[in-house]
């Protein structure tokens, strides 16, 4: 699934990142993990990819591109947290100059776009 994400999300702390080096709880922020990996700039924002897939036992905290993760260990924890994991990678256009290039097309029509909720 192509997700698009607002700059400015790593500091959102209030938003958990569980995991590292590409594995991710599901209950994790997506614009925050996508930033943790470094698939996207806090600065800029952006589009990239998520893929699903079942079941990780744990997840590694670790602090990478100024976002800190959480860990889990224990198979209580992770069914907690829906035991399934997600992976983010890089949008790669291969036609950057075609306006309506097929890319274009999945990114006005089936990109996920992620509010984050203003400061209260």
């Amino acid at each position: 699934m192509r997700v698009w994400c607002p700059k400015e999300c790593k500091d959102k702390t209030e938003f958990n990142v569980w995991g590292s080096k590409n594995n991710y709880a599901d209950e994790s922020s997506i614009c925050r993990a996508a930033i943790h990996s470094g698939v996207i700039k806090d600065s800029e924002g952006g589009t990239f990819v998520i893929s699903y897939n079942e079941d990780c036992h744990e997840y590694i905290g670790l602090d990478q591109n100024d976002v800190k993760s959480k860990t889990i260990v224990s198979d209580d924890e992770v069914k907690s947290k829906g035991g399934k994991v997600f992976h983010t990678y890089k949008v790669k256009d291969n036609c950057p100059n075609v306006k309506y290039g097929f890319a274009s097309f999945l990114e006005e029509n089936f990109t996920v776009k992620l509010k984050v909720p203003k400061n209260k």
